[in-house]
Protein backbone atom coordinates (compact mmCIF):
# COMPACT_ATOMS: atom_id res chain seq x y z
CA UNK A 1 0.00 0.00 0.00
CA UNK A 2 1.42 3.39 -0.86
CA UNK A 3 2.35 5.91 2.02
CA UNK A 4 1.75 9.71 1.52
CA UNK A 5 4.26 12.47 2.69
CA UNK A 6 2.60 14.46 5.34
CA UNK A 7 2.80 18.25 3.85
CA UNK A 8 1.79 17.69 -0.15
CA UNK A 9 0.47 14.08 -0.07
CA UNK A 10 2.96 13.11 -2.54
CA UNK A 11 3.58 9.56 -3.45
CA UNK A 12 6.40 7.36 -1.48
CA UNK A 13 7.82 4.72 -4.09
CA UNK A 14 7.72 1.37 -2.64
CA UNK A 15 9.94 -1.42 -3.71
CA UNK A 16 7.44 -3.67 -5.18
CA UNK A 17 5.85 -0.93 -7.82
CA UNK A 18 6.24 -1.73 -11.51
CA UNK A 19 8.35 0.86 -13.50
CA UNK A 20 4.95 1.45 -15.15
CA UNK A 21 3.20 2.40 -11.85
CA UNK A 22 6.71 4.49 -10.64
CA UNK A 23 6.51 6.92 -13.53
CA UNK A 24 3.16 7.61 -13.03
CA UNK A 25 3.15 8.32 -9.35
CA UNK A 26 6.05 10.59 -10.33
CA UNK A 27 3.86 12.10 -12.89
CA UNK A 28 1.28 12.68 -10.18
CA UNK A 29 3.60 14.05 -7.41
CA UNK A 30 4.91 16.86 -10.07
CA UNK A 31 1.72 18.38 -10.84
CA UNK A 32 0.91 18.36 -7.03
CA UNK A 33 4.39 20.67 -6.60
CA UNK A 34 3.31 22.68 -9.26
CA UNK A 35 -0.05 23.35 -7.81
CA UNK A 36 1.21 24.18 -4.72
CA UNK A 37 4.80 25.42 -4.89
CA UNK A 38 4.15 27.14 -8.34
CA UNK A 39 5.21 30.73 -8.53
CA UNK A 40 4.64 33.58 -10.71
CA UNK A 41 6.97 34.23 -13.71
CA UNK A 42 8.40 37.70 -14.78
CA UNK A 43 5.27 39.40 -13.96
CA UNK A 44 3.99 41.49 -10.75
CA UNK A 45 3.96 38.50 -8.81
CA UNK A 46 3.80 34.89 -7.47
CA UNK A 47 0.91 32.52 -7.42
CA UNK A 48 -0.34 29.35 -5.37
CA UNK A 49 2.55 30.18 -3.09
CA UNK A 50 1.67 27.79 0.47
CA UNK A 51 1.96 29.95 3.48
CA UNK A 52 2.40 29.56 6.87
CA UNK A 53 4.47 27.91 9.27
CA UNK A 54 3.50 25.98 12.73
CA UNK A 55 5.10 24.03 15.46
CA UNK A 56 5.17 20.94 14.65
CA UNK A 57 4.78 18.72 18.41
CA UNK A 58 5.63 15.42 16.85
CA UNK A 59 9.33 16.86 15.94
CA UNK A 60 11.05 17.28 19.58
CA UNK A 61 14.49 18.91 18.79
CA UNK A 62 15.30 19.28 22.30
CA UNK A 63 13.60 17.24 25.02
CA UNK A 64 12.23 19.71 28.35
CA UNK A 65 16.09 20.47 29.65
CA UNK A 66 17.10 22.19 32.82
CA UNK A 67 19.35 25.07 33.07
CA UNK A 68 20.16 27.84 35.80
CA UNK A 69 20.87 31.72 35.27
CA UNK A 70 22.33 31.67 32.05
CA UNK A 71 21.64 29.53 28.11
CA UNK A 72 23.33 29.04 24.94
CA UNK A 73 21.30 27.35 22.33
CA UNK A 74 22.49 27.15 18.42
CA UNK A 75 19.73 26.21 16.25
CA UNK A 76 20.43 23.16 13.89
CA UNK A 77 17.39 23.54 11.61
CA UNK A 78 14.63 26.42 11.45
CA UNK A 79 12.86 25.93 15.35
CA UNK A 80 10.51 27.49 17.69
CA UNK A 81 12.11 27.54 21.56
CA UNK A 82 9.96 27.79 24.60
CA UNK A 83 12.41 29.22 26.97
CA UNK A 84 11.63 30.02 30.66
CA UNK A 85 12.99 33.08 32.26
CA UNK A 86 13.36 33.92 35.95
CA UNK A 87 14.04 37.72 37.20
CA UNK A 88 14.83 38.41 40.62
CA UNK A 89 13.14 40.74 42.97
CA UNK A 90 14.04 44.50 41.42
CA UNK A 91 16.29 42.95 38.64
CA UNK A 92 15.78 41.47 35.05
CA UNK A 93 16.02 38.33 32.56
CA UNK A 94 15.78 38.33 29.06
CA UNK A 95 16.33 36.41 25.76
CA UNK A 96 18.46 37.25 23.18
CA UNK A 97 18.57 36.10 19.11
CA UNK A 98 22.41 36.92 18.02
CA UNK A 99 22.89 39.15 20.69
CA UNK A 100 20.21 41.40 19.98
CA UNK A 101 16.84 41.42 22.75
CA UNK A 102 13.46 39.71 21.79
CA UNK A 103 11.78 39.37 25.53
CA UNK A 104 12.55 41.34 28.45
CA UNK A 105 11.15 40.69 32.02
CA UNK A 106 11.60 43.01 34.73
CA UNK A 107 10.14 42.45 38.48
CA UNK A 108 9.51 44.98 40.47
CA UNK A 109 8.84 42.54 43.83
CA UNK A 110 9.77 38.90 44.46
CA UNK A 111 10.76 36.69 41.81
CA UNK A 112 8.64 36.19 38.22
CA UNK A 113 8.77 33.82 35.65
CA UNK A 114 7.72 33.59 32.02
CA UNK A 115 8.04 31.06 29.50
CA UNK A 116 7.50 32.87 26.15
CA UNK A 117 8.15 31.22 22.22
CA UNK A 118 11.01 32.33 20.33
CA UNK A 119 11.65 31.17 16.49
CA UNK A 120 14.75 30.97 15.25
CA UNK A 121 16.28 30.46 11.94
CA UNK A 122 18.92 27.67 11.10
CA UNK A 123 22.19 29.01 13.03
CA UNK A 124 21.03 31.65 15.05
CA UNK A 125 21.88 31.68 18.23
CA UNK A 126 19.85 32.05 21.32
CA UNK A 127 21.13 33.35 24.70
CA UNK A 128 18.81 33.67 28.00
CA UNK A 129 19.66 35.37 31.33
CA UNK A 130 18.06 34.84 34.56
CA UNK A 131 18.82 36.95 37.44
CA UNK A 132 17.97 34.18 39.64
CA UNK A 133 21.23 32.17 39.84
CA UNK A 134 19.72 28.57 41.64
CA UNK A 135 16.09 28.64 39.51
CA UNK A 136 15.60 25.81 38.05
CA UNK A 137 14.63 27.01 34.40
CA UNK A 138 13.65 25.06 31.86
CA UNK A 139 13.84 25.62 27.53
CA UNK A 140 12.07 22.95 25.17
CA UNK A 141 12.96 23.46 21.23
CA UNK A 142 10.32 21.87 18.56
CA UNK A 143 10.60 21.40 14.33
CA UNK A 144 8.42 23.65 12.41
CA UNK A 145 6.43 22.20 10.01
CA UNK A 146 4.53 24.02 6.59
CA UNK A 147 1.20 25.35 6.32
CA UNK A 148 -1.41 23.30 4.56
CA UNK A 149 -3.76 25.87 2.60
CA UNK A 150 -2.55 27.19 -1.02
CA UNK A 151 -3.13 30.66 -0.98
CA UNK A 152 -3.28 32.43 -4.41
CA UNK A 153 -1.01 35.18 -4.69
CA UNK A 154 -2.24 37.60 -7.75
CA UNK A 155 -0.09 38.26 -10.88
CA UNK A 156 -0.56 42.18 -11.04
CA UNK A 157 1.08 44.70 -13.99
CA UNK A 158 -0.16 48.60 -13.44
CA UNK A 159 1.02 51.39 -14.75
CA UNK A 160 1.62 53.21 -11.55
CA UNK A 161 4.56 52.15 -9.17
CA UNK A 162 4.05 49.77 -7.01
CA UNK A 163 6.45 47.82 -4.29
CA UNK A 164 6.17 44.56 -5.00
CA UNK A 165 9.47 42.96 -2.48
CA UNK A 166 12.64 43.67 -1.58
CA UNK A 167 16.39 43.43 -3.96
CA UNK A 168 19.07 41.70 -2.44
CA UNK A 169 20.52 44.90 -0.54
CA UNK A 170 17.16 45.15 1.40
CA UNK A 171 16.04 48.06 -0.46
CA UNK A 172 12.38 48.34 -1.43
CA UNK A 173 11.92 46.72 -5.23
CA UNK A 174 9.08 48.69 -7.44
CA UNK A 175 7.91 47.59 -11.10
CA UNK A 176 5.75 49.91 -13.76
CA UNK A 177 4.26 49.42 -16.46
CA UNK A 178 4.57 51.73 -19.85
CA UNK A 179 2.38 51.69 -22.84
CA UNK A 180 3.71 53.06 -26.16
CA UNK A 181 3.18 52.75 -30.17
CA UNK A 182 6.54 53.77 -32.27
CA UNK A 183 7.44 53.69 -35.79
CA UNK A 184 11.17 53.54 -36.45
CA UNK A 185 13.22 51.92 -38.82
CA UNK A 186 17.00 50.72 -39.09
CA UNK A 187 19.34 52.17 -36.28
CA UNK A 188 16.65 54.83 -34.65
CA UNK A 189 15.81 54.53 -31.40
CA UNK A 190 12.47 55.86 -29.63
CA UNK A 191 12.08 57.20 -26.07
CA UNK A 192 9.51 55.62 -24.25
CA UNK A 193 9.36 57.15 -20.84
CA UNK A 194 12.00 59.00 -18.40
CA UNK A 195 12.58 57.35 -15.01
CA UNK A 196 13.73 59.65 -12.34
CA UNK A 197 15.24 58.61 -8.61
CA UNK A 198 16.23 55.20 -9.77
CA UNK A 199 19.17 53.64 -8.53
CA UNK A 200 19.21 49.75 -10.18
CA UNK A 201 17.32 48.74 -13.10
CA UNK A 202 17.05 45.19 -12.28
CA UNK A 203 15.11 43.96 -15.38
CA UNK A 204 13.24 45.43 -18.74
CA UNK A 205 10.81 42.92 -20.40
CA UNK A 206 7.92 43.87 -23.16
CA UNK A 207 5.78 42.40 -26.08
CA UNK A 208 5.20 44.25 -29.18
CA UNK A 209 1.91 44.15 -31.32
CA UNK A 210 2.61 44.67 -35.28
CA UNK A 211 -0.54 43.33 -37.15
CA UNK A 212 -1.84 41.38 -34.66
CA UNK A 213 1.28 39.41 -34.68
CA UNK A 214 2.97 39.87 -31.22
CA UNK A 215 6.62 39.41 -30.62
CA UNK A 216 8.94 39.67 -27.41
CA UNK A 217 11.06 42.45 -26.84
CA UNK A 218 15.14 42.61 -25.99
CA UNK A 219 15.95 39.82 -28.89
CA UNK A 220 18.73 40.65 -31.75
CA UNK A 221 16.60 42.94 -33.26
CA UNK A 222 14.95 45.42 -30.87
CA UNK A 223 16.57 46.22 -27.80
CA UNK A 224 15.63 47.76 -24.30
CA UNK A 225 17.66 50.41 -22.56
CA UNK A 226 18.19 52.97 -19.28
CA UNK A 227 20.68 55.66 -20.81
CA UNK A 228 22.58 57.71 -18.06
CA UNK A 229 19.27 60.37 -18.27
CA UNK A 230 16.89 57.54 -17.25
CA UNK A 231 15.45 57.59 -20.30
CA UNK A 232 13.52 54.10 -21.44
CA UNK A 233 14.37 53.71 -24.95
CA UNK A 234 13.15 51.05 -27.68
CA UNK A 235 16.32 50.65 -30.23
CA UNK A 236 16.02 49.66 -33.16
CA UNK A 237 18.75 46.82 -35.26
CA UNK A 238 20.00 47.53 -38.12
CA UNK A 239 18.13 46.35 -41.11
CA UNK A 240 14.77 45.77 -38.92
CA UNK A 241 11.94 47.74 -38.81
CA UNK A 242 9.13 48.33 -35.98
CA UNK A 243 5.78 50.13 -36.66
CA UNK A 244 3.10 49.28 -33.92
CA UNK A 245 2.18 49.31 -29.99
CA UNK A 246 3.29 47.50 -26.96
CA UNK A 247 3.77 47.72 -23.40
CA UNK A 248 7.28 47.78 -21.02
CA UNK A 249 7.90 46.33 -17.49
CA UNK A 250 10.38 47.97 -15.73
CA UNK A 251 11.68 46.47 -12.02
CA UNK A 252 13.96 48.81 -10.40
CA UNK A 253 15.37 49.81 -7.04
CA UNK A 254 15.53 53.82 -6.04
CA UNK A 255 18.07 56.13 -4.86
CA UNK A 256 15.28 57.73 -2.18
CA UNK A 257 15.22 54.40 -0.05
CA UNK A 258 17.24 53.67 2.87
CA UNK A 259 17.47 49.91 3.43
CA UNK A 260 14.71 48.46 5.67
CA UNK A 261 12.40 50.86 4.17
CA UNK A 262 10.20 48.63 2.67
CA UNK A 263 7.27 45.93 3.56
CA UNK A 264 9.95 43.62 4.01
CA UNK A 265 13.30 41.92 4.51
CA UNK A 266 15.35 39.38 2.21
CA UNK A 267 14.58 36.68 4.18
CA UNK A 268 10.76 37.65 3.54
CA UNK A 269 10.16 38.97 7.29
CA UNK A 270 8.32 42.21 7.67
CA UNK A 271 10.14 45.13 8.63
CA UNK A 272 8.74 47.20 11.57
CA UNK A 273 8.60 51.06 11.22
CA UNK A 274 8.47 53.77 13.85
CA UNK A 275 6.68 57.19 12.59
CA UNK A 276 5.22 60.10 14.61
CA UNK A 277 2.19 60.00 12.57
CA UNK A 278 -0.27 57.50 13.88
CA UNK A 279 -0.33 54.04 12.33
CA UNK A 280 -2.31 50.74 12.24
CA UNK A 281 -0.38 47.99 13.45
CA UNK A 282 -3.00 45.36 13.90
CA UNK A 283 -5.91 44.28 16.27
CA UNK A 284 -6.48 44.03 19.81
CA UNK A 285 -8.23 41.09 21.02
CA UNK A 286 -11.14 42.90 20.57
CA UNK A 287 -10.75 42.92 17.01
CA UNK A 288 -10.57 46.34 16.65
CA UNK A 289 -7.26 48.35 14.96
CA UNK A 290 -4.46 48.50 17.23
CA UNK A 291 -2.60 52.06 16.67
CA UNK A 292 0.98 53.33 17.53
CA UNK A 293 2.40 56.59 17.55
CA UNK A 294 6.05 57.50 18.36
CA UNK A 295 6.38 60.91 20.01
CA UNK A 296 9.93 63.24 19.79
CA UNK A 297 9.12 65.63 23.01
CA UNK A 298 12.35 67.51 21.10
CA UNK A 299 13.78 67.91 24.79
CA UNK A 300 13.75 65.69 27.76
CA UNK A 301 11.46 65.29 29.75
CA UNK A 302 11.67 64.67 33.59
CA UNK A 303 9.71 61.83 35.10
CA UNK A 304 10.24 61.03 38.88
CA UNK A 305 9.95 58.03 40.63
CA UNK A 306 6.49 56.85 41.67
CA UNK A 307 4.68 60.10 40.15
CA UNK A 308 2.39 60.58 37.14
CA UNK A 309 3.79 62.94 35.08
CA UNK A 310 2.25 64.42 31.77
CA UNK A 311 3.57 63.94 28.71
CA UNK A 312 2.59 66.04 25.42
CA UNK A 313 0.61 63.36 23.55
CA UNK A 314 -2.94 63.82 23.69
CA UNK A 315 -5.93 62.34 25.10
CA UNK A 316 -7.94 62.66 22.59
CA UNK A 317 -10.18 59.66 21.50
CA UNK A 318 -7.83 57.34 23.42
CA UNK A 319 -9.38 53.93 25.06
CA UNK A 320 -6.73 51.90 26.40
CA UNK A 321 -2.72 51.89 26.26
CA UNK A 322 -1.78 48.76 25.65
CA UNK A 323 1.91 49.40 25.92
CA UNK A 324 4.80 51.96 26.56
CA UNK A 325 8.32 52.33 25.87
CA UNK A 326 10.30 55.50 26.32
CA UNK A 327 14.54 56.59 25.35
CA UNK A 328 16.00 59.41 26.87
CA UNK A 329 18.66 61.60 24.85
CA UNK A 330 21.47 59.51 24.87
CA UNK A 331 19.68 56.46 23.41
CA UNK A 332 19.05 54.84 26.83
CA UNK A 333 15.53 52.48 26.84
CA UNK A 334 13.26 52.52 29.22
CA UNK A 335 11.22 49.84 28.78
CA UNK A 336 9.37 49.16 32.40
CA UNK A 337 7.62 52.89 32.05
CA UNK A 338 3.55 52.64 32.14
CA UNK A 339 1.28 54.98 30.73
CA UNK A 340 -2.44 56.05 31.09
CA UNK A 341 -4.81 58.34 29.25
CA UNK A 342 -8.10 58.28 31.56
CA UNK A 343 -6.42 61.45 33.66
CA UNK A 344 -6.74 64.63 32.01
CA UNK A 345 -5.79 65.93 28.30
CA UNK A 346 -2.58 64.36 27.74
CA UNK A 347 -1.35 60.69 28.31
CA UNK A 348 0.76 60.32 31.63
CA UNK A 349 3.76 57.89 31.98
CA UNK A 350 4.67 56.31 35.59
CA UNK A 351 8.31 54.00 36.89
CA UNK A 352 8.97 52.55 40.05
CA UNK A 353 12.84 53.15 40.02
CA UNK A 354 13.93 55.00 43.20
CA UNK A 355 15.44 57.97 40.95
CA UNK A 356 14.03 60.11 38.26
CA UNK A 357 14.21 59.03 34.48
CA UNK A 358 14.44 61.32 31.65
CA UNK A 359 12.62 60.72 27.85
CA UNK A 360 12.76 62.14 25.00
CA UNK A 361 10.85 59.95 22.84
CA UNK A 362 7.88 57.49 23.73
CA UNK A 363 6.23 54.94 21.69
CA UNK A 364 2.34 53.91 22.58
CA UNK A 365 0.33 51.27 21.60
CA UNK A 366 -3.45 52.21 21.91
CA UNK A 367 -7.02 51.70 21.23
CA UNK A 368 -9.57 54.46 20.20
CA UNK A 369 -13.06 55.09 21.49
CA UNK A 370 -13.77 56.15 18.27
CA UNK A 371 -13.43 52.45 16.91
Amino acid sequence: MATLTPNFGLIVPEATDTVAQVRADYASNLNTIDENLGGGGGGGGGGGNVYGTFIDTNHVIQASTMYQADLTYVATEDCVVFCEIVAASNNSAYIAIDGKNVEYLYSEGGKQSRKPSVFLRKGQTLTAHSSVSDWNAYYTVYGLIQGTESIFTPIIYSDNERMIGIWRDNKPLYQRSFAFTISVTSGQTATIATLTDYENIISLDGWFNENNVFYSLNDYSARLTVNASGQLQFRCASGSSWNGSGYITVRYTKTTDVAGSGNWNTDGVPTVHYSTSEQVIGTWIDGKPLYQITADFGAEITVNSNTWTNTTIPTTDKKAIISAVGTNGSGTCWNFISANCDSGSYVQVYHTRSAAITLQTMTIQYTKTTD
